[in-house]
């Protein structure tokens, strides 16, 4: 069982006493990968122990007196030190990777600690400083009751050995005067130094807190802002559907209310005709409205585009065209169609294409000054192009493409509510077509729309009574 999850105890890292969970341990919590991240804290003891070593060394090499009474013991401990040191070098990781670990380290750091003081003067040698950074490496590594017991067995230790090794011209009193003062003080070391490592550890937990807290802080900021954003686009979208369905169902409307009123007045002439032409008229408008009705059914039912094709059905070009001049309310007198050929026959979805057509002709009609609005439909192979033409006043090319932006107005001569382009320019979209503006010979606007269809052969031809 991994000291990363489990204690010796048998307790969780978090479960257990802040005096009873050792220091090394918050190395091991959530690590990925412990060898790389263990290597550079390692790497600071070891060096630190590896300068004691060789410091025990120099003072071997210059010292007199008491510093070499025991001089071929006290090489021998700073042999032993110095290969230890090497070996703990090469896996400084040993330092910080659980509680036993950690406790032989501290354990052989005391033993020969405890040998290199013995033998170079024991109470009165200049090593007893070791014994206090043998102290504050325990720290850094053990729980704070083990350090404190690492600080009293070292202190017992530096009392016998100053009451034994070496008493010279030494007192008894004075030997054991100077072996308490240090293990005071080394017991002293050891709990002010388990007491920083404890509060580094509840500054750094604190500090994790704080970014844990400021990031989910920011989290919930950037949920809220996203969900604004998303009910904000939701209303933008259902308030253009709606803008959508108004401008779509304005134009038969207004027709139908023009043609109602129409028929409720009395014709002395031609009365039969211009009634029966009227009926025909109002009966497309109604299956205009209709089929409008249905698509929005269909919109609402299956969740798709607004603009969904799919339902095509054969249309002679020709009466096609006229029968959208009508629903835009263009007079016949002013439209020029020329369709080519004359019998063009196509299979499409005549509900949108119808919609593009009707807008671009109710717009050529709208600004084109009461002048003749020009229609040109070529069937060439799959593709049928309609070319409307205005004698308008027309508008800027490096402006056209801005008429296709979604409430777009070109000036207040034109004040429309910016829609009409928009909704031929999604249309078109849907149906993978293509829309061109370009300058009219002459003055205008010539508005250019290619749509893919499916010709059909042996259709007869539809004259034209209005070439």
């Amino acid at each position: 069982m991994s000291y990363d999850e489990v204690g010796a105890t048998g307790e969780s890292p978090a479960a257990m006493r802040w005096w009873r969970a050792p220091r090394s341990r918050r190395y091991l919590v959530g690590l990925p990968d412990r060898a790389d991240k263990l290597r550079p804290v390692g790497l600071i003891t070891v060096w630190v122990r590896m300068g004691v070593v060789l410091s025990a060394a120099v003072l071997l090499l210059v010292g007199s007196g008491p510093f070499v009474h025991h001089t071929a013991a006290a090489w021998f401990v700073v042999c032993v030190a110095m290969a230890y040191s090497i070996v703990v070098l090469r896996h400084p990781s040993w330092e910080v990777e659980g509680r036993w670990p950690a406790a032989v380290i501290t354990a052989l750091d005391a033993s020969l600690a405890s040998g290199i003081v013995a033998f170079s003067g024991a109470a009165q040698s200049l090593a007893v400083s070791i014994l206090f950074l043998v102290i504050v490496a325990a720290a850094s590594r053990l729980s704070f009751l083990s350090t404190l017991g690492v600080s009293l067995l070292l202190g017992g230790s530096y009392v016998t050995i100053a009451l034994v090794v070496d008493a010279g011209n030494v007192s008894v009193h004075d030997r054991f005067l100077s072996g308490m003062w240090w293990a005071l003080y080394l017991l002293f070391t050891g709990a002010l130094g388990s007491g920083l490592v404890l509060l580094n550890e509840h500054a750094e937990r604190a500090r994790g807190l704080a970014q844990a807290e400021t990031i989910a802080a920011r989290i919930v900021a950037d949920e809220e802002r996203d969900l604004r954003a998303r009910l904000k686009a939701a209303y933008d979208a259902q308030e253009t559907g709606l803008r959508v369905i108004l401008h779509e169902f304005r134009t038969p409307v207004t027709s139908l209310g023009a043609l109602v009123r129409d028929l409720s007045h009395e014709d002395d002439c031609g009365e039969a005709r211009s009634v029966s032409t009227r009926r025909a008229l109002l009966t497309a408008h109604v299956e205009h409205l209709s089929a409008m009705l249905n698509a929005l059914a269909d919109v609402a039912a299956s969740r798709r585009p607004a603009f969904s094709t799919g339902h095509l059905r054969v249309v002679n070009v020709h009466e096609f065209v006229l029968m959208a001049a009508d629903a835009a309310g263009l007079p016949r007198e002013r439209l020029r169609l020329i369709v080519s050929p004359g019998n063009a026959h196509a299979q499409l979805d005549a509900q949108l294409v119808r919609r593009v057509v009707t807008n671009l002709l109710e717009n050529a009609s709208r600004h084109g000054r009461d002048e003749p609005v020009g229609v040109i439909a070529n069937l060439a192979g799959a593709s049928l192009s309609l070319e409307i033409v205005d004698r308008g006043p027309g508008i800027p090319l490096d402006r056209a493409v801005e008429l296709t932006a979604k409430f777009a107005q070109a000036g207040q001569e034109r004040g429309t509510a910016g829609l009409g382009l928009w909704i031929v320019d999604q249309i078109i979209q849907a149906l993978n077509g293509t829309i061109d503006f370009q300058e009219a010979a002459g003055g205008g606007l010539a508005v250019r729309v290619t749509l893919p269809v499916r010709t059909l052969a042996g259709r007869p031809p539809t004259q034209s009574p209005h070439p």
